[in-house]
């Protein structure tokens, strides 16, 4: 269905500051404020991570709990895993897991950035 005087062809623009690759290398203009901000934002989601897994293992399920609760919202991963075990809130193994998991994917992703940059820096030119 369609509405009198709109386009049934609806287009839709896309414009790409900057792209990082798994392997490190990148496209664009890595100087950007979106690629700042996107940079920014790994850095904290990891600082976040690594603190909440250092509470569990210092201070105990309890004051992990809490810290998770009280963890930034405006960070998509923690907002994401907030969300997975909401559920489950008074559950520690559900958040703690799910902090572990995303800690793991980031430890890969960049074992495969640094992989990468050693490959392109080996290469002959």
């Amino acid at each position: 269905m369609t509405c009198a005087g709109t386009d049934e062809h609806p287009i839709a623009k896309v414009r790409v500051e900057f792209v990082q690759f798994s392997d490190g290398s990148g496209w664009g203009d890595a100087n950007s404020n979106s690629a700042k901000l996107v940079l920014e934002v790994r850095n904290e989601t990891l600082a976040e991570l690594n603190t909440l897994e250092h509470i569990y293992e210092q201070a105990g399920a309890d004051a992990f709990l809490e810290e998770f609760a009280q963890s930034h919202d405006y960070l998509p991963t923690i907002s994401l895993l907030k969300h997975t075990c909401q559920d489950k809130a008074k559950n520690s193994t559900c958040a703690y897991d799910a902090v572990q998991r995303a800690i793991d994917a980031a430890k890969e992703h960049q074992t495969e950035i640094d992989l990468g940059m050693a490959r392109q820096a080996s290469a002959p030119r």
